[in-house]
């Protein structure tokens, strides 16, 4: 990570800012076209990586608008998917096997993930993963969708309803626990 006193304030430098950002929050384009900018405006500045990850959340909760929230939110990988990621969000998932099409859990994530999509069009489900197991997301995944009734062949269809920002929110709370999960290990680095 480059020095704090490079990624946020009037001496900030954007590369050096999206560098960090994209390591604690992966690429998206809402970190370049807001996320940034609004970084370097702050006078006061963070000094620790820590502070800096309160305020993004700040900003990002506050001054994003919902899109780019949205875009924020969609710049992780889905659960379960290997190909494509960021070499941290490899090092993430890398106590779980790669993904066999014949293993039924990366199965159901896979389904799950299509699932939550179209019942949250515009989505990505997002989670703190946390060293749980694939089965354990999954589970989480499917009382998201299904609730307490398990699987059932009707799903609602949230089209940015009070349902579908309450998932914006609780995904963008999640993206920052992972940033602060992130930070503990570049920081052991």
């Amino acid at each position: 990570l480059p020095p704090i006193e490079k990624v946020v304030g009037p001496e900030a430098e954007a590369k050096e800012s999206r560098k960090a950002l994209s390591l604690l929050f992966e690429v998206s384009e809402s970190i370049d076209r807001c996320l940034i900018p609004l970084l370097q405006k702050i006078e006061s500045p963070c000094h620790t990586y820590e502070d800096l990850i309160l305020v993004c959340q700040q900003i990002v909760e506050e001054e994003f608008d919902l899109e780019d929230r949205v875009s924020f939110l969609g710049s992780h990988p889905r659960i379960g998917e290997v190909k494509g990621l960021s070499k941290i969000s490899a090092n993430e998932q890398q106590n779980h096997k790669p993904t066999d099409p014949k293993n039924c859990f990366d199965v159901a994530l896979q389904r799950l993930n299509r699932v939550y999509e179209a019942s949250y069009p515009g989505l990505r489900y997002v989670t703190f993963v946390n060293g749980r197991s694939r089965e354990e997301i999954m589970h989480e995944m499917q009382h998201k969708l299904y609730g307490d009734g398990g699987l059932q062949d009707t799903l609602m269809i949230h089209e940015r309803d009070d349902a579908w920002h309450i998932e914006v929110a609780r995904g963008i709370k999640d993206v920052f626990k992972i940033a602060v999960s992130r930070l503990g290990v570049l920081q052991r680095k």
